[in-house]
């Protein structure tokens, strides 16, 4: 029987990671030993059940906190305007790599875009701190010059993607088809138009079809591939 897996609330997954950082800066922990990880996947995959699996494996192993960024939490801390300024403040040096970074991922910027920029250095950010695991958003493509970050793709077939997404949504097969269909196709727009990025093989550590494996699979056999980067906080 397959977990139930809830996605607290913004709030308090916010809560968490201020926590997070104001203990990390109280013992001085090097960024070099704090990992970051992506989680891109299809639409319909199973990409925040992965993440909670992740950041309950990585807990254990790391005995320190992990925290889930999903859309939510990355437009939370975004809007933030005290926050968004202390991250980017921290940068120092490395806002010119941003910068290049950006540059890089998109060619064809846009004025009416500006949002997509505050995210990706929020995104940028975060994932140097460590410790951060994303679902989805680009995260994978902003963060490939990062060399703490360690990038995952779940992909399915369309069926398995379909009912996945039908019984979490609460809606009929042919509804869910319809929508599912519908964001392949924005989001492999969203990506080359925004982040320059097509998704290729050569952008992820490793790659996984979620109808053959359980997240649970999935997420030890991530945390095996990591188990040299891994150092005991």
């Amino acid at each position: 029987m397959s977990k139930n897996y809830i996605i607290p609330k913004v709030e308090k997954r916010l809560s968490a990671w201020l926590e997070i950082q104001e203990r990390n800066a109280r013992h001085y922990e090097s960024e070099e030993n704090q990992i970051s990880i992506t989680i891109s996947r299809e639409f319909g995959c199973q990409g925040y059940p992965l993440a909670a699996e992740l950041k309950t494996e990585l807990e254990m192993r790391t005995v320190t906190g992990w925290t889930v960024f999903d859309k939510a939490l990355i437009n939370k801390i975004s809007e933030d305007n005290q926050i968004s300024r202390h991250l980017l403040e921290n940068l120092g040096e490395r806002s010119r790599y941003l910068d290049y970074v950006i540059s890089s991922l998109m060619p064809g910027w846009k004025g009416e875009e500006e949002a997509y920029e505050l995210m990706t250095k929020t995104i940028f950010s975060i994932a140097k701190q460590g410790n951060a695991i994303f679902v989805g958003h680009g995260a994978f493509a902003v963060t490939q010059g990062l060399k703490n970050c360690y990038h995952y793709r779940l992909i399915a077939p369309l069926e398995f993607r379909v009912k996945t997404y039908a019984s979490l949504a609460g809606v009929t097969i042919n509804e869910a088809e319809k929508i599912v269909q519908e964001s392949d196709s924005n989001r492999n727009s969203t990506m080359q138009d925004i982040y320059n990025s097509s998704f290729s093989n050569n952008e992820f550590n490793m790659i996984f079809n979620n109808s053959r494996m359980t997240v649970e699979n999935i997420a030890k056999t991530i945390m095996y591939s990591l188990r040299d980067v891994l150092i005991r906080s």
